[in-house]
């Protein structure tokens, strides 16, 4: 099912990490399992035996104001009293919050129960880092998996704050089964347990059996004195006893130290992180000379990370000036999409599950000749549901990552065409034809089917095996009515003569412009032939031969989400496909000199773009390469696509005329069930998201437009869940540029709670399929009013 990830606007969340204030979240295995009473005997201990101060907190409470958990509590608190209480939604029938909610017609959303409890958190920390409460007790209701107000279990609601979890488990009979499910439920969910505390049965035991299946200590604290019928004061005095006694505080004074032991390793942990990774990692894409700090990153949910990083505080006379800066937890949006994987939310739960089934299942299991559930199911999936209606595709090879399915794809390819011209491996050199500002990844063979660029200008091994043609590119145009392709900016490159129309060619719609009718009926057809032919010729220049076609399908990731008229590479790929004239001499005669045709879609495909692949806009592929999105964005693996014809060229008497390639992790069978899962969620999360509803959509639309009107940007690209923003001359600068405006840019959104990673002068933010329009919307201006003041600057 679709999850809606609730996500609260509070900017920070200054009660996480800070050194002295203790968030603990209580969790029941089941009903009636005396997480109330454990909530009342930490409270009162913190207060009475440690001298601390407590706050205390019941977000949901349904049967009020007759049953009140916060009442109760802070009776069995006398003489002592809380800094802070409160309960903060209320239902009268004393049943679950979804039925109380629909019997009252008050349906309270996600994102308002996560807002309202973070801000009463947050004001437990004053301006200057000083704090009002050294414990605060957040009382959950029901059990772990008991439904909120909107129905959505609170695991899942209450997970984007992660505050630490201490779970009560159940004593009774069937308790051992409820309580390892109750944790389970929470660990898969990425909750820190840093106890489980359960009351004493001296006959069941249960704490033993639960000891030995958890990570965490278990701690048990004595029984409750049964109620005293028909006579309250007598009650009220046994309960006081109780939570006075020694060994009641001697308990819930032990589940303390444990809770108070785990913040301060995880607080520990956090701030030495960047400095301890600085250390250690070598980090991808990244200059290490000048590189400020790594930013630490407690975890992730729905469309944000948590960061964790000091933050300076208000002083005064009374605060210690030595003292430093106090961790804040900073929600932050995942504006480059985690490397443009993510796809159904972070930490998403049938995620999480389908890969404990999988591992629990199979763990990893050796490929070749091996046929497992996942792997068969995915591959079916693949081909029935996502590879373009009637094209041939039809056998899946499974590989790690993005760059790995090029690899693969390749071979493929080139062996093929090596085939029908007769000739050895090796014995004749083979290129590719792509376009300028393509990118397959960054092992070797993916590097030399790509053009000379800033990616592979130090690499000492790089071969450019190829052709490459500058793409004209297509952007939204700035009265918001309509797209353009502008082919005055590769004019020069083309060496169009004066002749040649340079003004930009307008289509209105989307449909307009990935129309198949444009190869007979637009002008511009005929221009990218010359154009293209023109190039091709190089490859007789200079003695090679044309082996595939690699392309990435419309819009050109690394290359700096550069969306190319969809014409030029039909044009392309009719041309290439068409290339006859410089087949080998030694060519079957049965072979017109058609060479096969890549898509690498590992970014643009799985409704990346809106639609399952940008494939079926532009001539039929013989081989597609999936990634990124394959797993929703949780696990790497690869998977290349290809046709019958590719398949069958390595059939042979020997195992050397095999397909050669393989890893040790090959089809593993948790990415693989995860990817099934994956893609079989995003059919129905990603349809409210086609390829145009920036344009359609009136909120996003108003929003682009104000984006593409700044000044200094050159255009707007808003395609499927990408919205990129050119900025003056980006086209030219390329991927390695570093200017101050970007940086002003980044800085300011970070600000703001977005995380941009620029591809030199573009800046983009790329969603989840299942972003609300409402956090779209939001993070779309952040990015407008961050351009417009690096403007002011």
């Amino acid at each position: 099912m679709r999850h809606d990830h609730a996500a609260p606007t509070a900017t920070t969340y200054p009660f996480l990490f800070h050194d002295t204030l203790k968030p603990v979240q209580l969790w029941g295995a089941n009903t009636d399992v005396g997480k109330t009473l454990v909530s009342a005997a930490l409270a009162r201990t913190a207060a009475a035996s440690l001298q601390s101060r407590v706050a205390y907190l019941k977000p949901i409470q349904t049967g009020f104001p007759v049953d009140s958990d916060e009442r109760w509590v802070v009776d069995q608190m006398a003489p002592h009293a809380p800094t802070a209480q409160a309960t903060l939604i209320t239902y009268r029938d004393p049943v679950s919050p979804h039925l109380a909610a629909e019997t009252e017609n008050r349906v309270v959303p996600d994102t308002d129960v996560v807002r309202a409890t973070a801000d009463w958190l947050a004001q437990l920390v004053n301006p200057d880092g000083t704090v009002s409460a050294d414990w605060a007790l957040v009382e959950t209701a029901g059990g772990v998996l008991s439904p909120v107000p909107s129905g959505a279990l609170q695991a899942d609601v209450f997970r984007t704050l992660r505050l630490p979890a201490l779970l009560v488990g159940d004593s009774k009979l069937g308790g051992i089964s409820t309580t390892l499910s109750a944790y389970e439920s929470l660990v898969i969910r990425g909750y820190s347990v840093p106890a489980v505390v359960m009351l004493a049965d001296s006959a069941r035991k249960n704490e033993t059996v639960v000891a030995r299946n958890v990570d965490c200590p278990v701690v048990t604290i004595p029984r409750a004195p049964d109620r005293i019928a028909h006579d309250d004061v007598a009650d009220r005095a046994a309960l006081r006893a109780y939570f006075a006694a020694q060994e009641t505080a001697a308990a819930a004074s032990t589940v303390l130290d444990h809770v108070a032991q785990a913040h301060a390793a995880h607080v520990e942990s956090l701030a030495t992180l960047p400095r301890r990774a600085s250390e250690v990692i070598w980090y991808p894409f990244t200059q290490h000379q000048g590189m400020p700090d790594p930013m630490a990153v407690d975890s992730a949910h729905g469309d944000n990370y948590l960061v964790a990083r000091p933050e300076s505080v208000e002083k005064n006379a009374a605060t210690d000036t030595s003292s430093p800066a106090p961790l804040v937890g900073h929600p932050l949006y995942d504006g480059p999409a985690s490397w443009w994987t993510q796809a159904l939310g972070h930490s998403n739960p049938d995620l999480a599950r389908t890969m404990a089934a999988a591992a629990g299942r199979y763990g990893h299991l050796i490929f070749p000749n091996v046929a497992h559930a996942p792997a068969v199911e995915l591959a079916e999936t693949l081909l029935n549901q996502i590879a373009p209606p009637g094209s041939d595709l039809s056998r899946v090879f499974y590989s790690d990552i993005g760059s790995t399915t090029t690899e693969v794809a390749l071979k493929m390819a080139l062996t093929w065409t090596a085939l029908q011209m007769n000739v050895g491996a090796g014995t004749v050199p083979l290129g590719v034809v792509g376009v300028n500002g393509g990118y397959h990844g960054d092992t070797m063979g993916a590097m030399d089917a790509c053009a000379p660029s800033d990616y592979n200008a130090k690499v000492p091994w790089y071969q450019a095996r190829g052709v490459w043609v500058d793409p004209p590119a297509v952007r939204w145009t700035k009265n918001g009515h309509c797209w353009e392709v502008d082919i005055a900016g590769v004019a020069e490159q083309w060496g169009l003569d004066a002749s040649v129309p340079r003004a930009p060619t307008s289509f209105a719609t989307w449909d307009d412009l990935v129309d198949p009718a444009r190869l007979e009926s637009d002008p511009l057809a005929r221009v990218y032939s010359r154009v293209i032919v023109s190039h091709l010729a190089k490859f007789a220049e200079n003695g090679t031969y044309l082996g595939t076609v690699i392309l990435e399908p419309l819009l050109l990731g690394a290359g700096g989400m550069l969306l190319v008229d969809p014409l030029f590479q039909r044009v392309l790929v009719r041309e290439a496909r068409g290339l006859g004239a410089f087949r080998h001499p030694a060519a079957n005669s049965t072979w017109s000199g058609r060479v096969p045709v890549i898509y690498d879609e590992v970014f643009t495909g799985l409704w990346r773009l809106g639609a399952p692949l940008a494939a079926p806009w532009l001539e039929p592929p013989d081989a597609v390469c999936l990634a990124k999105c394959l797993t929703g964005g949780t696990l790497p693996l690869g998977a290349t696509l290809a046709t019958k014809e590719l398949f069958d060229a390595f059939l042979g008497e020997s195992k050397v005329d095999a397909l050669l390639h393989g890893h040790s992790y090959t089809a593993n069978p948790i990415a693989c069930a995860t990817a099934l899962r994956a893609v079989r969620d995003l059919i129905p999360a990603a349809n409210p998201r086609s390829v145009d509803w920036w344009t359609k959509d009136e909120r996003v639309k108003r929003v682009v437009a104000r984006l593409a009107n700044a000044l200094d940007v050159d255009g707007v690209v808003p395609v499927g869940t990408v919205l990129a923003v050119h900025l003056g001359g980006s086209r030219a600068a390329g991927y390695a540029v570093k200017e101050d405006r970007v940086e002003r840019i980044v800085e300011y959104a970070r600000e703001r709670g977005v995380m941009l990673r620029p591809l030199g002068n573009v800046v983009y933010v790329m969603h989840a399929h299942t972003t609300s329009v409402d956090e779209v919307v939001r993070v779309a201006e952040v990015l407008a009013d961050a351009i417009e003041r690096s403007v002011a600057v």
